[in-house]
């Protein structure tokens, strides 16, 4: 398969320990891949005792990253848990389902990063978008972040170019 969503405390604590032999002291933020709600990973309460324990212990912040059709039912979920610091979550100018559950999880505190913000480079076939970057004298990409960055949700960007 093109991605194993493993969230079991077993494979928690090993990726933990690859994660440290790695990165050791360097490491600010850890966040869980590609939570879903089918991967049961804000359900399972020794998963969630281990993360509050990684933050008390290592005083790491906590993340995830969302995937998925039901990115805002788990982001809830996840703000609910009291647990987490910070959300990476798609969010363009073609996809803008999660907004408003992005907007109460920044008001709750959180960090959000947001993946795909040019969607994977799909916004520059995009007439609407091109003819209004030209309008504007700007480049259709400038634009296309400038969108993402616009929101209330204050985010950190990462483009989802391809290259």
């Amino acid at each position: 398969p093109h991605e194993v969503k493993d969230h079991t405390l077993g494979h928690l604590r090993s990726q933990v320990a690859e994660t440290e032999a790695y990165l050791s002291s360097h490491l600010r933020l850890y966040q869980i891949h590609s939570a879903t709600l089918e991967s049961g990973v804000l359900d399972d309460d020794a998963v969630l005792d281990e993360l509050r324990n990684l933050r008390a212990t290592k005083g790491w912040k906590l993340g995830l990253s969302l995937s998925g059709t039901q990115q805002s039912e788990v982001l809830e979920r996840a703000v609910k848990t009291g647990i987490f610091d910070s959300v990476q979550a798609t969010w363009n100018l073609l996809e803008q389902s999660a907004g408003n559950a992005l907007e109460e999880a920044h008001d709750a505190g959180f960090q959000v990063i947001i993946k795909e913000g040019m969607a994977n480079g799909r916004l520059l076939q995009k007439p609407p978008l091109l003819g209004a970057a030209r309008e504007m004298g700007v480049e259709p990409d400038a634009l296309a972040l400038a969108a993402v960055v616009a929101q209330k949700f204050s985010p950190v960007v990462l483009s989802g170019a391809v290259t």
